[in-house]
This record gives C-alpha cells, structure tokens and sequence, in this order.
C-alpha cells in the first residue's frame, strides 16, 4: 500500500480542542471536528494504491466464563479460547488495487460435519466479476460469470470479511452495515455526541462517540420481514500514533427507535446508556513502511443482553502476512476448475468445463 504520512499535527490541534458535544443535538447537524477526522482519515487512505494479506480467523469464547458475574470488559481482557468441538478455522487471502478497482479473494473453510470444506474464490477486473464454489474432496463446483462488482457476491455475505473491513477501516472497499465498509463515510453520515482525548490500554487515542442511521431488519409474528432505519449508537477509540486506526470500537445497544431516513434525528445522552453487544479489539500494531501501519490481530466480541447466560462469541483474526503497495499483484481472472458448471451472465451462456481455461 501507499505509505503513510504521518500528519497528525494538525490534526492534534483540533483534537485538543474538540466539543465535547452534550445533551440534545440533531443528525442533520454537521459535526466540524468529526468531519475533520473523516478527511484525515481519507487523506491517510489516498496513499494506498495495493494491499495483499493472507489471514486465518479462528472462532471461540473467552477462558474461564461464569454465568453470572462476568463484565464485558473482563471479557475483553480474558484470554481467547477456539472452539474444539467442532474447530472451526477459516484461511482467506485478500487483494485489492484502489487504482485499477481490482479486487481478489480466496477462502477455506470448513462444512458441517468438518470433514469436508468449501472453497470460494472471486475476482473482480473492474468490470466484470468471477465467482466460483466447489468443495472438498470431491470438488464439485459452480461458477458464475457477471458484470459489475456482485453484491451477493461480496466475501462478507458468501463467508468471512476481508481484512479491510476489519482493521484497515479507512481503505475498506465493502458493507457499510455498521461494522464493515469505510469508516471516513461513516462518519460523514453520523452526528458526534462526543469527542475527546482519551486513553486505551496506554495508547493516546481519540474516543468518538457518535449516532449513526442504519437500516434494521425485524421478522414479524407472521414470519414476514419488515425493515426500518434506526439511530445505533457507536464509539470509537482511534490511535494517533497508528493514523487514527481504530483500537476499539464499541456498538450500544441502546436505542430501538425507528426514525425519518430523511429527517433529523434528536441524539441525547441516554442513547448511550445502553449495554455493548459488538466490540471489536484490534492490537499487534506493525510498521509495514515507514508511517504505514497494520493491527496484526482483531478480535470480534458479541455479547448478548446481560449475556442471555451464554459466553460471548469471539472471533480472531490473525494476518499471516501482508503486503502494501510494492511486490503486491491483484488477479482479475480466476481459473474455473475442470467440472465446474458455469453460469456466464455476460455471454449468455451456461456450459460445464471440461479442460482447464
């Protein structure tokens, strides 16, 4: 990727000087110091060109969890415990060319009863997609051949996200559903509630409490689904020695009041009252190039209210390695395996490979 450049001065002093925003305030509102990080934020990002990282994500809980009695920030200090029975251990690679709007991802992971996995590969050449599943050991696949960047296609709704989306927030190049997607729109498109220096676990940081309109999706009694926007509540410590990379986010459950999509939204304290259902802890900082840097861990944190006596289900993720900018190469075709049925949306065609493309 670009390297950094670390340009913080400024920044710092409209940090030092930030509101500290209380009381009632409305979502159309334009917040000057949030819109301030959101344009340092994409000032770090316009150095980026290329990055590549193979990464392994490995589910669990938190050792030693007791019904009763367990905070979520004990939880968030306990040490991370994969599940046995069954493991499940997904490997994924990554890459994305900003410039030429190149996209590759590969993934492993494995089925139900763990003796089989699947295996999903996409790449998109900016203007066509292809998409191809098969699994092991057999190795029956499908295919699909279509214009434009598929959105069903997306690796965080076919399987897991790309790093992108969990750590390098102000490059990531999908979602937007709250926890993925660019965080430098996200918030151009919230009102702060807060803003203040702040440290966590010894690292100078920026916490950023906000509102932001999301789209919500309910399933009635009737089994039918219906959909809204609500005001979620988030925050955010964000790390000025690491390009105000996020070292924690926080999402509240605090608010389940349906608002105008178009309208102004009041924003007060109590919408910060509520518990903490989705954390994200990001550490292993490492200075790939001068002033670039990248958390070499994350770890996914979902709480249920007071915890429903169930632990909390964690997620980590660990880059392997990575690759920014130079020596990095985007495929932007994928080779169909022998077998594979392909469905070509852009010739019109559907046809089963019998040699290798």
């Amino acid at each position: 990727m670009m390297r950094f450049v670390m340009r913080l001065c400024g920044v710092a002093v409209l940090l030092c000087a930030a509101l500290v925003v209380a009381g009632r305030k409305q979502i159309a509102q334009e917040s000057s110091p949030l819109l301030e990080l959101a344009d340092a934020l994409d000032r770090h990002a316009s150095r980026i060109e290329r990055f590549r990282a193979e990464y392994t994500i490995t589910e669990g809980t938190v050792e030693g969890w007791v019904k009763e009695g367990l905070s979520v920030e004990d939880a968030l200090s306990r040490r991370f415990v994969a599940r046995e029975s069954p493991a499940y251990i997904v490997t994924a690679e990554f890459a994305v060319d900003f410039r030429q709007n190149h996209e590759y991802y590969k993934q492993r992971q494995p089925l139900n009863d763990r003796s089989k996995y699947r295996n999903i590969e996409m790449a998109f050449d900016g203007q066509v997609t292809m998409h191809v599943i098969r699994d092991d050991p057999d190795r029956v696949g499908s295919g699909t051949v279509a214009k434009g960047r598929i959105e069903e296609l997306d690796p965080a709704k076919v399987g897991r996200p790309r790093p992108t989306d969990v750590w390098y927030w102000q490059v990531a190049t999908g979602g937007g559903d709250g926890w993925t997607g660019n965080l430098a729109d996200a918030f151009r498109g919230a009102v702060a509630h807060r803003i203040a220096e702040e440290s966590y676990n010894g690292i100078a940081c920026v916490c950023v409490s906000l509102i932001r309109k999301e789209l919500w999706t309910s399933v009635q009694h009737d089994g039918e689904t219906a959909q809204g926007v609500r005001k979620v509540a988030w925050r955010y410590w964000l790390s000025r020695e690491h390009n105000l990379l996020p070292v924690r986010i926080d999402k509240l459950d605090s608010s389940r009041e349906y608002v105008d999509p178009d309208g102004d939204v009041v924003v007060t304290d109590e919408d910060f009252n509520g518990e903490v259902v989705v954390s994200f802890i990001q550490s292993g900082f490492r200075e790939i190039k001068p002033g670039v840097w990248v958390p070499m861990m994350s770890r996914s944190f979902r709480f249920w209210p007071s915890f429903w006596g169930e632990p909390p289900a964690v997620s980590e993720t660990r880059i392997d390695t990575v690759l920014i900018n130079d020596g990095v190469s985007v495929p932007a075709r994928i080779v169909f395996p022998v077998g594979t049925v392909v469905s070509d949306e852009v010739a019109g065609t559907r046809y089963r490979v019998k040699v290798t493309q």
